[in-house]
């Protein structure tokens, strides 16, 4: 029988069972020290040992303080376990002597863990800057993006400069890159990740009658410049911004105007605002000289918090917990860090202390007030106005005939009234939630182990110092910080948008970890590429969209996303690249489809957010949320206009992986589960679709054929294959045979047109549903 001669060595370490000149010669593998020893430090030394205090001057936060020891030697001498001072204090006998002092002692993986460190070397990998003292970071993501030569290739089979990255890491693993996709499949995978919508059947067909070189290319600069992109990709940016219609919390109130921010998010990507404009205006736009109402309302960005107003709560509480939810946002969003975790203690993995994360906190504290301004009208608002000035003259109405009536200093009052009235109907402003600068700071402190009501320290605005680089000037206000967040000092902000550019067109980041580039996050599966997206983010004047175009341009991008076993067996996640990756697409996206392809869609861009039908009693369920369906044609709009109560899931979009609104959410999930197929079987509103689909054909055309290859090009832009049009041909006569047995079956699905439903049409519906139940139809590919 083969003993784990290790494990049983380390017991025995842990213990105190070996002997001080026998401990140093076993063999324990090396310990990493961001993953392993830096958080035993944070949470049981360096309280004590650190940068505030050094008792009996040891000092563990920084490498050479730690190595060069304190008053009583050397705390860590390399590989010499026995010779360490800390291994001998932590495992002391006497709870007066034994470290951590007043403390629960180390448990034994702990100290198993000190042991292995120091025994294989004591590999610390920060430094301390020479010239200030500041810790500098060795760690992979906080080092300047230095942009790397694209690798030469023995392939001239494409012009752009990414394939080369992956070609080269595929070679090296002994891999071959997969074969371009087919035409039809290429201009679905771009309409769906650029648009979120399925291309016309005339759209593809032009396309493929294109021979010209550059087809593709043109092709993309159209899709590019549709009206839609900004749809598809403010919908990523709405998960960061854990946008919502509603404040949260019990009482949930309706945010009637949040939408105004979300039309300034589609117009912003629309017309490619630069990424660092982009941040700056949604970060601290009203702080910027002669600031226009634009930029202003850009600031909606941190007006998307949860909000509490209930009365007898501690309005003091709710603020403070709204700037740690825009502290911990902002962190995700810009900088791929779980900045969040320094709240109560400091961090324990990276280099952020509890100070320092009250420093961030400043930024959203010290002068940030709330604030709401008056926007212009546009065409959405000005039902709402004409509605509440009815009302408005219905009370005149009634305040004037009261008025005739009245006697005394009653009628002082009714006129005082009638003047209020008439003023508010004379000056209805459509407004918007917007930050604005207080004119009195607020002194910011530490709140001891994350609670408010413990104040310590008194801090000001700064940047956590493993983040600045030497010779960084003062950060003091929210602009400062925005305008260093996408600062070349910052290596963060372009990486972690380049790799979130990445994810959204190929299902999955180089980074998979789009929350945390921190020591805990999976490193760059190609960190050349990456660095070199990010430079070209950065240095092509941030443009989202001429990022995008080099990619999906890019032979990468266009390979086939079939699987090929040989690869997948060695290669099972796809992280070389060798295919394209397929995909369910957003459930936002996948009800687009439905509408779309039966040519129901409201392509109305941008306005107020809609109500759409719920399950009867379901609403009842939400405490106080008042929900009367919208109108049919607006129920026909886009999945992400409807209104999105925090305390209310829709379920047909909760079905599909769409995340709640509460908190920033980097990267969906993908399920697959039984209530998706029956919430695409049931769903009145896809019912209704298929109707519509086998309407449309029944009436635009006349031939089984014709009608069975509309409804493919429709859905899923191709035509049916030769079985594949056997199979439907064989339903549809099982169908008109069933139906003509029992016609009292025959149910008008809801929507329809008003006209005879008749057996055919639904044969031809049943046909359009199993359709638009494919995988295929669902899928990206």
């Amino acid at each position: 029988m083969k003993i784990n001669t290790v494990a049983i060595a380390g017991v025995l370490l842990a213990a105190g069972s070996l002997p001080a000149d026998s401990e140093d010669k076993v063999n324990v593998p090396a310990v990493d020290f961001s993953r392993g020893v830096y958080p035993i430090f944070v949470e049981h030394c360096i309280s004590c040992h650190g940068t505030k205090r050094q008792e009996g001057g040891l000092r563990l936060d920084t490498r050479d303080a730690a190595l060069r020891g304190g008053d009583s030697g050397k705390a860590i001498v390399a590989k010499n376990v026995s010779g360490s001072l800390m291994i001998q204090r932590v495992t002391e006998s006497d709870v007066v002597l034994r470290m951590p002092l007043k403390k629960p002692a180390l448990s034994p993986s702990q100290v198993r863990t000190l042991r292995s460190w120091i025994r294989a070397g004591a590999v610390w990998p920060e430094k301390r800057s020479a010239s200030d003292g500041r810790i500098v970071s060795d760690h992979w993501s906080f080092q300047p993006i230095k942009r790397p030569s694209v690798p030469a290739t023995d392939s001239n089979a494409s012009d752009s400069n990414i394939d080369p990255f992956v070609w080269q890491r595929l070679k090296g693993a002994g891999f071959d890159v997969s074969p371009r996709a087919g035409r039809r499949t290429l201009i679905r995978r771009l309409f769906l990740d650029l648009t979120g919508l399925p291309p016309a059947p005339d759209v593809v067909r032009e396309f493929l009658l294109d021979e010209q070189p550059d087809a593709w290319v043109r092709l993309v600069d159209r899709v590019l410049a549709s009206p839609h992109f900004g749809e598809r990709w403010s919908q990523h940016w709405l998960d960061l911004a854990r946008y919502a219609d509603s404040d949260g919390y019990e009482m949930d109130y309706y945010r009637p105007n949040a939408w105004r921010w979300r039309d300034w998010l589609i117009r912003a990507i629309n017309d490619d605002m630069p990424f660092d404009q982009f941040t700056i205006e949604q970060l601290a736009g009203d702080l910027l000289p002669e600031a226009t109402t634009e930029q202003i309302l850009a600031t909606g960005f941190h007006r998307n918090s949860l909000k509490n107003t209930e009365n007898g709560i501690d309005a003091e509480e709710y603020r403070v917990k709204a700037i740690v939810d825009r502290v911990n946002t902002t962190g995700t969003v810009w900088l791929g860090l779980t900045v969040g975790c320094s709240e109560c203690h400091s961090h324990k993995y990276d280099p952020i202390v509890q100070h320092e994360y009250y420093g961030l906190f400043a930024f959203f504290n010290d002068r940030v007030d709330e604030s709401q301004i008056t926007v212009p009208v546009t065409v959405y608002d000005r039902e709402r106005i004409a509605t509440a000035r009815r009302k408005y003259e219905q009370q005149i109405r009634e305040a004037e005939k009261q008025l005739v009536r009245a006697k005394g200093d009653d009628r002082e009052k009714i006129k005082k009234t009638l003047q209020g009235l008439r003023a508010a109907r004379d000056n209805i402003e459509t407004t918007a939630s917007v930050f604005q600068r207080r004119s009195k700071p607020r002194t910011t402190r530490v709140h001891i182990r994350g609670s408010f009501l413990e104040r310590g320290d008194k801090v000001s605005p700064s940047i956590p110092a493993a983040l600045l680089q030497i010779g960084q000037s003062k950060v003091e206000t929210r602009l400062d910080l925005a305008r260093w967040i996408v600062s070349p000092q910052n290596p963060l902000t372009a990486r972690v948008e380049a790799n979130r550019i990445w994810q959204a067109l190929f299902g999955q980041g180089l980074v998979r970890t789009p929350d945390d580039f921190g020591t805990q996050g999976d490193r760059p599966t190609h960190p050349l590429l990456l660095d070199w997206l990010a430079s070209e983010l950065r240095d092509n004047g941030w443009s989202r969209k001429q990022l995008i175009r080099q990619i999906v341009t890019s032979a990468t991008y266009c390979q086939s996303s079939l699987n090929r076993p040989e690869y997948a067996e060695r290669d099972p996640e796809n992280r070389l690249l060798w295919r394209q990756n397929r995909f369910r697409i957003a459930a936002e996206c996948l009800r687009d489809q439905y509408l779309a392809a039966s040519g129901l869609l409201n392509d109305q861009i941008g306005g107020p957010s809609f109500d759409p039908p719920l399950p009867e009693g379901l609403a009842k369920l939400a405490f106080r949320v008042a929900w009367k369906p919208d109108a049919h044609h607006e129920q026909l709009r886009r999945g992400m206009y409807i209104a999105t109560r925090r305390n209310l899931a829709v379920p047909l979009l909760t079905s599909f992986d769409r995340p709640d609104a509460n908190v920033t959410c980097t990267q969906r999930e993908r399920s697959n589960t039984p209530m998706q197929s029956l919430a695409q079987l049931n769903d009145p509103l896809f019912v209704s679709a298929a109707a519509n689909l086998a309407l449309i054909e029944t009436t635009r055309t006349s031939g089984f054929d014709t009608r069975l290859q509309g409804m493919f090009e429709r859905c899923l832009s191709r035509a049916p294959t030769t079985s594949e049009s056997e199979i439907f041909r064989h339903l549809h006569r099982r169908l008109l045979a069933a139906y003509s047995d029992s016609p009292e079956s025959i149910i008008a699905p809801p929507g329809v047109e008003q006209r005879e439903y008749t057996i055919d049409d639904a044969a031809w519906t049943v046909l359009a549903r199993t359709i638009m139940n494919l995988d295929e139809f669902t899928t990206r590919e």
